[in-house]
């Protein structure tokens, strides 16, 4: 995204299974709550590209996440370690949805004193 983007402070992060009232059950990688925000966070540790196909379902099940968990609205973050196709990738920037590449999160990790992901 152009511009910064504070990464708020969490009271609870955690892998969660939701369900929305009268839905199936979503699973969501990372959920993080907390100061009135939600981030639904979806990480593909996959030797290739993220394309519009799986874009489209993550938008899809974080969706009905959002209704799980009562929120008008969530942050939405989609990480692969190998990338998205541009197809993918100029959809995410067109809808708002951040998203970042293996390297990008490494740089975010080591920023915040964290270890690098591990090759594949």
């Amino acid at each position: 995204v152009e511009g910064e983007v504070e990464l708020p402070r969490f009271e609870e992060v955690g892998k969660e299974r939701l369900k929305a009232p009268g839905g199936p059950t979503v699973e969501v990688d990372v959920v993080g709550w907390g100061w009135g925000q939600v981030w639904l966070v979806e990480c593909k540790y996959w030797k290739r590209k993220v394309g519009l196909g799986e874009v489209q379902e993550f938008e899809e099940r974080m969706e009905r996440a959002m209704s799980a968990v009562e929120a008008e609205y969530a942050r939405r973050w989609f990480v692969s370690k190998s990338g998205f196709t541009a197809e993918a990738e100029e959809h995410l920037r067109e809808r708002g949805v951040l998203h970042s590449d293996g390297e990008q999160l490494n740089y975010l990790l080591q920023r915040y004193g964290l270890r690098k992901l591990p090759e594949m």
